[in-house]
């Protein structure tokens, strides 16, 4: 079974737009109330709550509050359900220790079982999907929707409501290409993707002086005031509108790779590692950095290759980026030397010249190890075993090189 997910806008009317937010303020207080009992029983009794003790607690709570009671059981259900997943990745040292959920700072969403729920396709643009307690509400009919719906979730960003719907089918085993290219991929911040054909990819580059602004005008507001809500909305819609413009391309990129391509290799890029706070010295120029490899999107555009790839046919692989932009792609010799800048790249050894993202590219697909075809027939390229640093002596004359090591 493959799962999807597929993101559709609502336009619900005023009074379900409401009854969102009353949804949302319900689930949240539900998850506060069933972390509190959490504590004290796992405090108490060295054990977790069952999943029908907090269900006898959530039905004591909506027959004794009408305006509990009044909302959507399923979504209040599920917070319970979040709550205990949370708590799973917490023992298995996958994240933090689930907190109490904050009113502003708490993301905006609810989410319901597929047994509750309708949809169906109005005209070319509309369709609608039925939510418990809220009944028929209207969406923009963007992409069709394959598979049996799972679960969908109703959230709020920028103003604007939306819902994301989860779909299951069977798995369908992709048909391997014959035809294709082996296209290493390196990832940079001049140059976002460059492929070892030469051919580069760069990501449209975010209007930061356009947020300053924004983030100014909001600074001067009275905190929680009509007039500060209004420029925190202008702020979020800005931040969205330039997330769509970095999606839209990761999709686009990622698509057109993937249909041309037999099998792509790329860097194993540990982002989270990268972009760490600098302490000290040169905290800014670090900073500086910090913000141009996240607004690169490195992590999803590899993740959409990834699964655009598993159902095309399409071959993704990782490898180690260690030496790719310090190796010779011609002789193979490793010398930091070689880099003379930026963009430019020059063997010390053989002499060889190239745009050093597109040599560390070809060095990318090299150490996948793939048999290309040459002259019709199969040839595996020789793969490096580890990066070894070769030593280059220059003679006296400035002419001759000699290897050592």
């Amino acid at each position: 079974m493959t799962q999807r997910g597929s993101i559709y806008q609502l336009t619900p009317t005023t009074a379900q737009a409401a009854n969102f937010a009353q949804t949302i303020g319900a689930c949240r207080w539900v998850y506060n109330g069933c972390l509190t009992i959490w504590k004290q029983v796992f405090t108490t009794t060295g054990k977790s709550p069952t999943f029908g003790m907090l269900g006898k607690w959530l039905t004591w709570n909506r027959a004794a509050l009408p305006w509990l009671r009044a909302l959507s059981v399923d979504a209040q259900q599920q917070a319970i359900r979040d709550l205990r997943d949370a708590y799973r990745r917490f023992f298995k040292g996958q994240n933090r220790r689930p907190g109490f959920k904050s009113r502003r700072r708490a993301r905006a969403a609810f989410r319901v079982p597929n047994r509750v729920m309708g949809f169906e396709r109005l005209s070319k643009n509309v369709g609608r999907i039925k939510l418990p307690k809220v009944g028929w509400v209207t969406l923009r009919w963007s992409r069709p929707l394959h598979g049996d719906i799972v679960n969908a979730t109703v959230f709020r960003e920028a103003g604007r409501w939306y819902v994301a719907i989860q779909t299951k089918k069977e798995s369908v085993p992709p048909i391997p290409k014959t035809e294709g290219a082996f296209v290493g991929l390196d990832m940079g911040v001049t140059q976002t993707v460059t492929a070892s054909d030469s051919r580069t990819f760069q990501a449209p580059t975010p209007n930061l002086a356009k947020q300053r602004k924004l983030q100014r005008s909001l600074s001067r507001k009275v905190t929680f005031s009509k007039n500060w809500y209004k420029a925190l909305v202008r702020l979020q819609c800005h931040r969205q509108h330039e997330t769509n413009r970095l999606k839209d391309f990761h999709h686009k990129t990622s698509t057109a790779l993937v249909s041309e391509s037999q099998a792509i290799s790329l860097e194993d890029l540990k982002v989270v590692n990268m972009t760490t706070r600098a302490r000290g010295r040169g905290r800014r120029a670090k900073a500086g950095l910090n913000r141009s490899i996240l607004a690169q999107g490195w992590g999803r555009f590899r993740e959409m290759l990834e699964w655009k790839g598993a159902a095309a046919g399409c071959e993704v692989k990782r490898v180690d980026p260690a030496y790719t932009s310090q190796t010779c792609a011609e002789c193979g010799v490793v010398a930091k030397a070689s880099r003379k800048t930026q963009a430019s790249f020059v063997c010390i050894a053989c002499g060889h010249s190239d745009n050093a993202d597109v040599n560390a590219a070809r060095n990318i697909l090299r150490a996948a190890g793939w048999a290309v075809l040459v002259c019709g027939a199969n040839v595996r390229p020789p793969t490096p075993t580890g990066a070894v640093a070769v030593a280059v002596k220059q003679e006296p004359t400035g002419r001759q090189l000699s290897l050592v090591g």
